[in-house]
């Protein structure tokens, strides 16, 4: 018992040391080089062109969360979600317009609404006078236990509040069919990233513009290009050619003795 928990103390040193080595790396020498290593995913600057579009015409974004659980196994996926938001508030600020958060899950609403509210505190009067038409900084839509009454919310908001797009982030099923379909329907430019093959499958039949697993979670190193982030996308490679060596040594160690 003792062992394996000094190995694990130690790799997590050592990963803790190395991440902290390469961020200061990209601090001094820029991030043109850690860049240009990122597997191309254009569906990102897709993403980043939706800003643009709002801004002219003064449509909100829809931007759903998901229906997966803040804490439980669906996390990572509604984490990337918030951040994917917090990125696109951001930005979205010169068109004072607040984007339609939609969310099938409670447990997101408080962070969903403090992300919206935190990006533009500095247009106090944005958000007073649009709450004041009823617009909401995060809407519950339907709980997560009901996947087909969120897609009947998530349809009714795409065409209530005309919206400029159709962006759905976070953990879907199979209901996100109904989703993307309303989006189609709508004629609105559409992206979709989830952790579920399923969901990933359906709504690549409407959409081009898709992402799953890893390439939604290293939204944020793509996105905002913050050397934290980008250092532990560098981790993450080297550890994956780390994992791939010992298993060939230890086949090869095991082919040998046999």
């Amino acid at each position: 018992m003792i062992i394996p928990s000094v190995v694990s103390l130690i790799g997590t040193l050592f990963i803790g040391v190395l991440l902290f080595h390469l961020r200061q790396r990209i601090k001094e020498n820029g991030t043109a080089d850690i860049e240009a290593d990122l597997k191309p995913l254009p569906q990102f600057n897709t993403l980043t062109n939706q800003v643009g579009r709002m801004i002219e015409s003064r449509q909100p974004l829809h931007i759903s969360l998901g229906r997966g659980r803040l804490i439980g196994p669906s996390s990572p996926a509604s984490i990337a979600a918030l951040n994917i938001l917090n990125h696109l508030t951001e930005h979205s600020k010169p068109g004072h317009t607040l984007p339609a958060v939609t969310t099938g899950d409670a447990s997101l609403i408080p962070a969903a609404q403090d992300t919206v509210r935190q990006n533009f505190a500095s247009i106090p009067q944005v958000v007073t006078g649009q709450l004041s038409q009823h617009h909401e900084l995060a809407t519950f839509a339907a709980d997560s236990d009901y996947p087909t009454a969120y897609a009947a919310a998530i349809t009714q908001t795409i065409h209530q509040q005309k919206t400029v797009n159709n962006i759905l982030l976070g953990h879907y099923g199979s209901e996100i069919g109904l989703m993307t379909a309303a989006g189609q329907q709508a004629e609105i430019p559409q992206f979709v990233a989830t952790d579920d093959p399923t969901a990933l499958a359906i709504a690549h039949a409407f959409t081009q513009d898709t992402l799953i697993g890893e390439d939604l979670l290293a939204a944020t190193a793509y996105l905002d290009k913050e050397p934290a982030h980008l250092a532990s996308l560098q981790v993450q490679d080297y550890m994956r050619w780390f994992i791939c060596a010992l298993i060939f040594i230890t086949a090869l160690f095991k082919w040998i003795v046999n």
